[in-house]
Protein backbone atom coordinates (compact mmCIF):
# COMPACT_ATOMS: atom_id res chain seq x y z
CA UNK A 1 0.00 0.00 0.00
CA UNK A 2 2.85 2.41 0.76
CA UNK A 3 4.45 1.90 -2.64
CA UNK A 4 1.10 2.65 -4.27
CA UNK A 5 0.82 5.83 -2.17
CA UNK A 6 4.32 6.92 -3.22
CA UNK A 7 3.44 6.27 -6.87
CA UNK A 8 0.21 8.26 -6.45
CA UNK A 9 2.20 11.12 -4.88
CA UNK A 10 4.68 11.16 -7.78
CA UNK A 11 1.81 11.19 -10.28
CA UNK A 12 0.00 13.99 -8.43
CA UNK A 13 3.19 16.06 -8.15
CA UNK A 14 4.11 15.59 -11.79
CA UNK A 15 0.60 16.73 -12.76
CA UNK A 16 0.63 19.58 -10.19
CA UNK A 17 -2.61 18.11 -8.81
CA UNK A 18 -3.06 19.55 -5.31
CA UNK A 19 -6.46 17.93 -4.90
CA UNK A 20 -4.97 14.47 -5.44
CA UNK A 21 -2.06 15.32 -3.13
CA UNK A 22 -4.46 16.38 -0.37
CA UNK A 23 -5.88 12.88 -0.26
CA UNK A 24 -2.43 11.42 0.36
CA UNK A 25 -1.59 13.33 3.55
CA UNK A 26 -3.24 12.95 6.95
CA UNK A 27 -4.46 16.18 8.51
CA UNK A 28 -1.56 15.99 11.00
CA UNK A 29 1.10 14.76 8.52
CA UNK A 30 4.67 16.04 8.68
CA UNK A 31 7.17 16.48 5.86
CA UNK A 32 10.82 17.46 6.26
CA UNK A 33 11.87 19.62 3.32
CA UNK A 34 15.28 19.90 1.65
CA UNK A 35 16.38 22.55 4.15
CA UNK A 36 15.54 20.28 7.09
CA UNK A 37 12.48 22.34 8.03
CA UNK A 38 9.41 20.47 9.26
CA UNK A 39 6.15 21.21 7.50
CA UNK A 40 3.45 20.31 10.02
CA UNK A 41 -0.08 19.59 8.84
CA UNK A 42 -1.71 18.92 5.50
CA UNK A 43 -2.49 22.59 4.86
CA UNK A 44 1.14 23.68 5.37
CA UNK A 45 2.38 20.85 3.16
CA UNK A 46 -0.03 21.70 0.36
CA UNK A 47 0.80 25.39 0.63
CA UNK A 48 4.49 24.54 0.13
CA UNK A 49 3.73 22.41 -2.93
CA UNK A 50 1.41 25.06 -4.39
CA UNK A 51 4.28 27.56 -4.20
CA UNK A 52 6.62 25.12 -5.91
CA UNK A 53 4.14 24.45 -8.71
CA UNK A 54 3.66 28.18 -9.25
CA UNK A 55 7.38 28.91 -9.12
CA UNK A 56 8.45 26.10 -11.45
CA UNK A 57 5.61 24.95 -13.69
CA UNK A 58 6.24 21.58 -15.29
CA UNK A 59 8.75 20.41 -12.67
CA UNK A 60 8.75 16.67 -12.05
CA UNK A 61 9.75 14.56 -9.07
CA UNK A 62 11.26 11.12 -8.56
CA UNK A 63 11.07 9.53 -5.10
CA UNK A 64 13.26 6.82 -3.60
CA UNK A 65 11.99 5.14 -0.43
CA UNK A 66 14.88 4.26 1.87
CA UNK A 67 12.92 2.91 4.83
CA UNK A 68 9.42 2.59 6.17
CA UNK A 69 8.11 1.90 9.63
CA UNK A 70 4.55 0.96 10.46
CA UNK A 71 3.28 3.06 13.35
CA UNK A 72 -0.14 1.46 13.56
CA UNK A 73 -2.85 -0.08 11.42
CA UNK A 74 -3.32 3.09 9.37
CA UNK A 75 -0.09 5.03 9.85
CA UNK A 76 3.34 4.64 8.25
CA UNK A 77 6.52 6.65 8.53
CA UNK A 78 8.34 6.77 5.20
CA UNK A 79 11.91 7.98 4.86
CA UNK A 80 13.34 8.64 1.47
CA UNK A 81 14.77 11.05 -1.00
CA UNK A 82 13.22 13.13 -3.72
CA UNK A 83 14.86 14.55 -6.83
CA UNK A 84 13.07 17.40 -8.57
CA UNK A 85 13.78 18.18 -12.21
CA UNK A 86 12.98 21.75 -13.27
CA UNK A 87 10.11 22.34 -15.66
Amino acid sequence: ALRAAVAAFVKAYNEADLRAMAGLFAEDAEVIDERGEVLAGRDAILEQFAGRFEGDPGATIAVTTDAMRYLGPDAVEERGRAAIAPG
